[in-house]
């Protein structure tokens, strides 16, 4: 078996072809997953609603494509749930709680059957002094690693608002709600574009 690496690929329109084929194993965008529902498989998905690297309306994209191939949100949440993260960088940072256990959930999910209806999310003092930089899955030290906000992430599309009691820092004063308005992914050939229910109708005669 040859192990590659990045000196075995050149930056050519012969090499990317040459990597096409290799799409249908590693690229991420098969909606049809009735086969891992099939065999027991759970699946959660989280992106960071500031992620500047992989834009999130990506990810929600493909979560409602899911939902359009595999009988719709009630269904696909069966098996498979999306969280997603306000200011939150790429996987991890920013000015937003990033902190979170992702294992205790799915194990919970896979193991005794208990779906994750809420995370939660923290952030310390060494997140917050970093600008948001900082890496959250290294543990932070001394007065650093005390936690100064935490956050309920709720199964998209459900939102946290604040209940208008306590600390806005403590996750117990956040409840769930549905948004007012669910973004809606309008792909145009290769260009997509995220509206709000309000701005479709302007879209549509524009278009």
């Amino acid at each position: 078996m040859h192990l590659y690496s990045y000196k075995d690929w050149q930056f050519t329109v012969e090499g990317f072809d040459r990597l096409r084929p290799l799409g249908k194993v590693y690229n991420a965008t098969n909606p049809n997953l009735k086969a891992f529902r099939d065999r027991g498989g759970k699946l959660i998905l989280y992106h960071g609603w500031a992620d500047p690297a992989i834009p999130p309306q990506g990810t929600l994209a493909y979560y409602q494509t899911v939902q359009d191939t595999m009988g719709g949100l009630v269904k696909v949440q069966s098996f498979a749930r999306l969280f997603m993260l306000p200011g939150v960088y790429h996987c991890q940072g920013g000015t937003s709680p990033s902190r979170v256990d992702w294992l205790t959930p799915i194990v919970a999910w896979v193991e005794q059957g208990t779906p994750p209806t809420k995370i939660i999310a923290s952030q310390t003092a060494d997140d917050s002094a970093s600008g948001g930089f900082s890496n959250p899955t290294e543990e932070a030290t001394g007065n650093n690693a005390k936690i100064v906000r935490t956050r309920p992430i709720f199964p998209y599309p459900m939102q946290a608002r604040y209940n208008g009691k306590g600390s806005i820092d403590d996750a117990a004063n956040f409840v769930e709600v549905m948004p007012s308005q669910i973004p809606m992914i309008v792909l145009i050939g290769s260009e997509m574009i995220c509206l709000s229910l309000s701005n479709l109708r302007k879209f549509l005669l524009f278009l």
